[in-house]
């Protein structure tokens, strides 16, 4: 077996109930603090109420403030070093756990927080809505804690608002232009999700194009208006994203990664890479391992 960079948590090696679910208090004593980068299969919310310190998420450092909820999402790299009298709370969940008697299963892919939609995945709390907002989990650590017949239910009713108030919140404070409902944002929600679930092995505009039912120009010309960019940029950022997380986080080599995300040609891979970095995948991961280790 190939040793590990940055490990990554599997969900069910630390589940103590039945449920893909758990909630942590985050305090002095917190035993979930970790000095080491990491990765999850499930996904995260940090809720801190008192905040103070770093978190870094997929190469961005970001500082804890007081009243702010982090989202981490399956895959990203990311380590937690908050100060000590911090304090909140984290909840763990899997996808599953969350689709659950939903309609519709993309619900997670479309909020805007999660699954590298966003290069800064945190909501500020507004005074307006943090004693709600404390509440609601209050009421998630109450009921995690009990042995209600209908616990899993009510935690998923519960988990759900919280993402439905978050995602109000982000949008308030993010301004995005993209997230505003009309025919166009929708073609954008609908690639976005594409791209997450299809990237390793779909590389082309026209691939997306197909499979949304529009022409490659119109795709295009709607990412263009909306986002600033071409179609391409946005496959190529979420390619590139993976492959600086491969290269640090695995012993694979440079050719092995390649080949793991459907580039035929590694020598057209390194210029792929280089192209939009200024550097070789190899010298990336020099780099970035005197960075993170």
């Amino acid at each position: 077996m190939k040793k590990q960079i940055i490990p990554t948590h599997e969900f069910y090696d630390r589940l103590e109930q039945n449920i893909p679910f758990d909630f942590i208090s985050l305090s002095e004593k917190s035993n979930y603090d970790s000095l080491n980068y990491h990765r999850h299969a499930y996904y995260e919310i940090f809720f801190f109420i008192k905040g103070g310190g770093r978190h870094d998420i997929d190469f961005d450092t970001f500082t804890v403030g007081d009243y702010s909820i982090h989202f981490v999402s399956p895959g990203q790299i990311h380590m937690l070093q908050r100060e000590l009298n911090s304090n909140g709370y984290i909840i763990l969940f899997s996808r599953e756990f969350y689709q659950l008697e939903l309609q519709n299963i993309d619900t997670l892919y479309e909020l805007p927080f999660l699954n590298n939609n966003t290069s800064r995945p945190i909501v500020s709390i507004t005074e307006k809505n943090r004693q709600d907002i404390v509440q609601l989990f209050e009421r998630m650590k109450a009921e995690f804690a009990s042995d209600n017949k209908d616990k899993e239910e009510v935690l998923r009713a519960n988990l759900n608002l919280l993402m439905l108030d978050a995602k109000r919140l982000f949008l308030q404070q993010t301004d995005d232009v993209a997230n505003k409902p009309n025919p166009k944002n929708d073609l954008i929600r609908r690639f976005r999700i594409a791209i997450e679930k299809n990237f390793v092995h779909m590389h082309k505009p026209g691939e997306y194009a197909d499979i949304l039912f529009v022409s490659s120009g119109h795709l295009n010309d709607v990412v263009k208006e909306l986002l600033g960019v071409s179609s391409s940029d946005i496959i190529n950022e979420r390619l590139l994203l993976e492959i600086k997380r491969m290269l640090l986080h695995s012993s694979e080599s440079v050719n092995e990664i390649a080949q793991m995300l459907n580039f035929e040609d590694p020598s057209y891979f390194a210029r792929f890479f280089k192209n939009h970095t200024g550097i070789s995948p190899k010298e990336f991961r020099q780099t970035i391992r005197e960075k993170y280790q």
